[in-house]
């Protein structure tokens, strides 16, 4: 459920994005437009009003992109945390033979670096 939360944060925080443009061009708009049927008052309201739409939807993008980066980079740490478990188990696991044929530098990098590899990926 997280992770179908995250994604959706994702699509509504990309389409925000995508509207961004859109909406600095009605701030253009709003500036360069001379008007005459227009009032200096009415000229300034569509520019507050393209200028606060333009800020509410960078808050919305903000904010869904870091719920979305919370969730995948705290789901990343729950994946690394039980691949590691589950490696030291299996190591501990084996016979004590296998262990005459392994160096505990090496057992150590495949439970820390390689591990965390797979996180970074």
């Amino acid at each position: 459920p997280a992770m179908a939360g995250a994604t959706i944060c994702l699509f509504i925080g990309l389409a925000a994005q995508l509207a961004l443009p859109t909406l600095f061009g009605e701030m253009v708009d709003a500036i360069a437009d001379n008007n005459d049927d227009k009032s200096h008052a009415e000229r300034m309201r569509a520019l507050r009003e393209a200028f606060l739409n333009l800020v509410g939807l960078l808050l919305l993008s903000l904010i869904l992109t870091a719920i979305r980066a919370y969730v995948f980079n705290s789901s990343g740490e729950k994946v690394v945390a039980r691949m590691r478990k589950n490696l030291f188990l299996a190591i501990i696991r084996q016979d004590m033979t296998w262990f005459d044929d392994q160096r505990t530098g090496d057992l150590i990098s495949r439970l820390s670096s390689d591990t965390t590899k797979v996180q970074t990926a």
